[in-house]
């Protein structure tokens, strides 16, 4: 179950931030690295490097279905416009390392 990444236009002028979100006891987070997201971004990666870190697109009850457990790795060809939340599950903090790419 592969996902093919986004063709980039002009490769040698890809550049990303990155940073570990440290999420705290049963809070929700939105994926990004500054206080918006990445201009223009193509898509995003994560690692969740704690265990008890849920993931989806909402920020309501439910709405992280998706497990990320610990030193799993995503990429996802999600743009700015693609709001991506993390929930921590435990009852102490949790890290997750983040990039944004374009």
């Amino acid at each position: 179950m592969g996902h093919v990444l986004p063709e980039f236009t002009d490769k040698a002028d890809c550049g990303g931030v990155s940073k570990i979100l440290t999420i705290a006891a049963g809070a929700i987070v939105e994926l990004k690295v500054g206080l918006d997201p990445l201009e223009n971004r193509e898509f995003v990666e994560w690692e969740a490097l704690d265990t008890g870190v849920k993931w989806g697109f909402g920020n309501g009850v439910g709405e992280r279905p998706h497990d990320s457990h610990k030193s799993q790795q995503f990429t996802r060809p999600y743009g700015p416009n693609v709001t991506v939340f993390f929930e921590n599950t435990k009852v102490v903090p949790v890290d997750v390392a983040i990039s944004e790419v374009n």
